[in-house]
């Protein structure tokens, strides 16, 4: 017992296994069985119907037999015609699925018969309590899946008196259930196959886009995180792959977003290291540009102080774009266009600024030169010396939209201490 026990817990545990292993063999196992049952029980039902409508033909067509025997046989009965008997016998032979149609005397002689005349029969007790039916009642001697028996009584004298009686085969019917059972089963096993096909498209259709998301998330894991899901329709797996794609492109923007705050995290711990090691300002600002270049990387990181004619001087820079600064004037007069760059605007009012489309404005006087270096954000930051403005410190990206709030906050920390380092 507890060997059957465990066979049937694994055979179990195997099923669900086998079950819950792929939405995809869900699907088709599901639509493929709902519509086998539905044609089976169909099937059933049709067989059933027409069985039972078949095998009341049959004995409604028994009655009618009978009864008309019985009407046309009724004189010659009472005359005791025995060759008109048998010739009206004769014609009920040529029906279809006749077995026998009979006259019978209430002494139990067979008076006609289809293909017997004169027999003495068997039926004799059986027929014993004829004479004490009601005149005109049919009986039913036997009705069952290959037999319909029927007998009707022609007079009620009790010498006189006879019977007419009809055996009527179910070949027909029978022949007919049987090919309908056929015809169903074939049919089902048709059903069967066609509803595996179809339900084997749908489940591929349905589900092939949730495999593409399973191969995303391989690719994703495996470091591509570029990859994305297909969007092509706006069901709900559309709208799933629409949610899925966000939420990579959340979570990429939040990497890359840690990247840049862990790099320039760091620049800042750096250079906080060269503000308390160097004594030279013009040293210790030339290191902090190269190292926000080397680790951020900005493209070009420079330091401009106020200089003669209103123009702004470099006095540290680093990165690969420098010459950036050999190709481009800015002027601290308001009134010129070289002014409205975020450099003069830091150094005219004090406070950082930043544009995240750097390129954005064609009109600007700068929109050639940065073009040729392909910047996208800038932010500049005040450095004070004894309270006032003495240089502005900025910062170039090729990417747009760069420069986020904790960004800021790390830079306006880092000009902070380069602040209180010269002061």
């Amino acid at each position: 017992m507890s060997l059957l026990k465990s066979n049937a817990k694994t055979l179990w545990q195997y099923i669900t296994a086998f079950w819950s292993h792929s939405i995809r063999r869900q699907l088709l196992l599901s639509f493929g069985l709902l519509i086998i049952l539905v044609m089976l029980s169909f099937s059933c039902v049709m067989y059933v119907h027409q069985k039972e409508f078949l095998y009341k033909t049959d004995t409604e067509r028994a009655i009618g037999l009978v009864t008309a025997l019985a009407a046309s046989s009724s004189a010659l009965v009472l005359a005791n015609d025995v060759p008109g008997l048998q010739k009206i016998l004769n014609g009920f032979a040529k029906l279809p699925d006749i077995k026998s149609a009979m006259l019978i005397s209430a002494r139990g002689e067979l008076l006609a018969a289809s293909g017997s005349v004169g027999k003495q029969t068997d039926i004799s007790t059986k027929l014993a309590w004829f004479k004490f039916s009601p005149k005109h009642e049919i009986n039913i001697l036997a009705n069952n899946l290959t037999l319909v028996d029927v007998a009707i009584p022609i007079a009620s004298d009790a010498k006189s008196g006879a019977w007419a009686r009809v055996e009527l085969k179910r070949d027909l019917s029978n022949s007919n259930l049987q090919q309908l059972k056929w015809t169903g089963v074939n049919y089902s096993l048709f059903a069967l196959v066609a509803s595996f096909l179809l339900s084997a498209l749908l489940a591929w259709r349905l589900t092939r886009r949730l495999y593409q998301l399973t191969e995303v998330t391989l690719s994703i894991e495996k470091g591509q995180r570029d990859v994305r899901a297909e969007v092509v329709a706006h069901d709900e797996v559309g709208q799933l792959g629409k949610r899925f794609n966000h939420m990579l492109d959340t979570l990429s923007y939040s990497e890359r977003e840690l990247s840049r705050m862990n790099r320039l995290y760091a620049a800042w711990t750096e250079s906080s290291e060269i503000i308390v090691r160097q004594k030279n300002p013009s040293l210790l600002l030339s290191n902090i540009c190269q190292i926000l270049a080397n680790r951020v990387p900005f493209e070009l990181a420079w330091i401009g102080v106020p200089g003669q004619d209103d123009c702004v001087e470099k006095v540290a820079y680093g990165g690969v774009s420098t010459a950036y600064l050999d190709n481009v004037k800015i002027s601290l007069d308001a009134s010129k266009q070289e002014s409205r760059g975020p450099v003069a605007k830091v150094l005219r009012t004090g406070t950082y600024q930043l544009i995240n489309h750097f390129l954005q404005d064609t009109e600007a006087y700068w929109h050639g030169v940065a073009s040729q270096h392909g910047f996208n954000s800038v932010a500049a930051f005040p450095l004070f010396r004894a309270g006032k403005v003495y240089a502005c410190i900025a910062v170039y990206s090729v990417e747009p939209n760069f420069f986020t709030q904790e960004l800021i906050g790390l830079m306006s920390g880092l000009a902070n201490d380069v602040t209180f380092a010269l002061e």
